[in-house]
This record gives structure tokens, sequence and C-alpha cells, in this order.
């Protein structure tokens, strides 16, 4: 209560603040990564083989082969292994789904990849 309080004032409440990390990527970044798991998992659902699925990935993120396949392992590390699980299994799941199709079709994948790259050109330029 006493942190809305002191919005109110216009102060920043300790509750609030951001803490200081070392982390290189910001959890935006994370989240396209997660978005491109589902975009390959979603892909092989629907029978296309692994690395033809990596490589509309990797396209569309404008990343090499061994970045996109190292996401998956390192987002189980800092999402958790439930939160990863899920969205393969909503990707997977997605097959035959009319508004899910949405999610996972070229088109979105374009968009999340152009999305990811302008993310981390800001983050270069911030760094």
């Amino acid at each position: 209560m006493k942190a809305f309080e002191q919005l109110n004032f216009g102060r920043q409440p300790t509750l609030l603040t951001a803490l200081k990390s070392r982390r290189k990527i910001e959890l935006d970044e994370l989240e396209l990564q997660l978005v491109a798991i589902g975009h390959i998992e979603y892909r092989r659902a629907c029978g296309l083989k692994k690395e033809a699925a990596v490589e509309a990935v990797r396209r569309a993120y404008g990343v090499s082969r061994d970045t996109v396949l190292s996401w998956e392992k390192r987002l189980r590390k800092d999402r958790g292994q439930l939160e990863v699980s899920r969205r393969i299994a909503f990707a997977r799941n997605s097959v035959g789904n009319d508004f899910r199709i949405k999610l996972h079709s070229d088109e979105e994948l374009a968009n999340n990849g152009s999305e990811y790259k302008r993310i981390r050109r800001l983050s270069k330029l911030n760094a």
C-alpha cells in the first residue's frame, strides 16, 4: 500500500525499483526466442524436418543455426522447464486449430523475426 502512496506523490518506491542485472539479454528478446521455439515445434508437428524448421527460423531471425539450437536449453534454464514445455505443447497442439495457425504462420514468423532484429539493434546501441 505504501508503495502506491509513494507513486501518487511522484516518488519511486524501493519495491518497484529494478534490480541491477548482468544479463545481456532483455525479457523481450527472451520472449521472442521462446516464440521461435514455438515456430520450430509447430512446423515439426506439421511434418517438416527439424533442420528445415530451424532453417526457417534462422533466416527470419537473422541468426546462425547453432544460435537457434542453443535457445531451447538456455530458455529452460532462464524461463523454467515448465514454461518452455508448455509453449512447445501449445505449438504442437496448434496444428489444425484455425486461430492458432495464425500464430505460427510464415507471416507471423517474419514479423517476429523483424521484431527480434529490431530489439537486437537497440540493445547494441544501448550497450
